[in-house]
């Protein structure tokens, strides 16, 4: 990989491939050659679960396509062994450096100001965080292809021709069952337990319908035994439904009828009345009744007294 270093540092980067040590009129520094290059080798290996089987440490084209000619594979690991030699053909340095284009250095993140060329200082080891980015893009590419062995993306060469009509489907039947095993971490869809979600269903099903029967199976045993009545009675009569229909008995509104059911109601169908109205009318009738009866009297007080 070559490097043509233009930018300019405020101190002396010691880095061996972005090494900037001439001082320019400015007092910064700049690239000490017109170009620099860094060499990497590529090694692949195959392993099965065993460590003790696997291919050679090689080149990638040392290694053949046929499984068999490597390493010892069932059915299964010979389809898997195919799909990763392909994807792996993806994601060499070659490969890697072509689509990420003008963009792999990280270097570029210490670039600042109007022009572009002024950089923050660069660390003495710089170039080994460079091959490790541009080696975890090679393995995104790795995971990318193995998605798109199993859902290939749409790509429309011209109207009317995509590139799903140029797709070679597999024959192989282990080949064809792997499209349906890929599954990779998206935000579309979200996975979760079925059991667990049945069981939280069940437990609260369990839960509200005891909740609701429970006082109607005491109510019953109650009866059935003559034991517990008073509590029963108690348990009735301080249910907030029943409360405001005594409120209601007390300012004339009835007949009630399900005196001992959750929920009362009048004997009349349809009866309309305004509990509120009442009170306020009932209220001004006896203040009105009880000052005039303290007036008569004298009293130097009076009281307001509502039953």
């Amino acid at each position: 990989m070559g490097l043509e270093n233009r930018a300019v540092y405020p101190n002396i980067v010691e880095d061996p491939w972005f090494e900037a040590s001439i001082r320019s009129r400015s007092k910064s520094f700049t690239a000490s050659k017109d170009l620099s290059f860094l060499g990497c080798i590529e090694r692949y290996q195959f392993c099965t679960n065993s460590e003790a089987e696997c291919s050679p440490l090689t080149g990638f084209y040392s290694l053949s396509p046929d499984p068999s000619q490597n390493l010892d594979l069932s059915a299964t690991q010979r389809a898997v062994f195919r799909l990763l030699w392909k994807a792996v053909e993806s994601m060499s340095l070659y490969v890697t450096l072509m689509i990420l284009n003008k963009d792999p250095l990280l270097a570029n993140n210490y670039l600042w100001g109007g022009g572009g060329f002024t950089s923050s200082p660069l660390p003495g080891n710089h170039w080994q965080s460079e091959v490790r980015n541009i080696f975890n893009a090679s393995l995104a590419l790795l995971q990318q292809r193995v998605v798109e062995y199993a859902s290939p993306p749409v790509v429309e060469f011209r109207p009317g021709i995509s590139s799903l009509k140029h797709i070679v489907r597999p024959t192989d039947s282990e080949a064809l069952r792997l499209c349906d095993q890929v599954k990779i971490l998206t935000t579309d869809y979200t996975s979760f337990s079925f059991l667990g979600v049945v069981l939280t269903l069940l437990a609260g099903g369990i839960i509200i319908s005891t909740n609701m029967s429970l006082p109607t199976v005491v109510s019953w045993m109650q009866l059935k035994r003559g034991k517990g009545l008073h509590q029963r009675l108690e348990w009735i009569e301080t249910n907030g439904l029943q409360l405001q229909r005594m409120a209601c008995e007390g300012r004339g509104i009835g007949p009630w009828s399900g005196r001992e059911d959750y929920a009362p109601s009048t004997v009349v169908v349809g009866q309309k009345f305004s509990l509120t109205k009442l009170s306020l009318e009932h209220r001004n009738r006896s203040s009105s009744e009880y000052e005039l009866l303290d007036q008569t009297r004298g009293a130097p007080y009076r009281s307001f007294i509502t039953p």
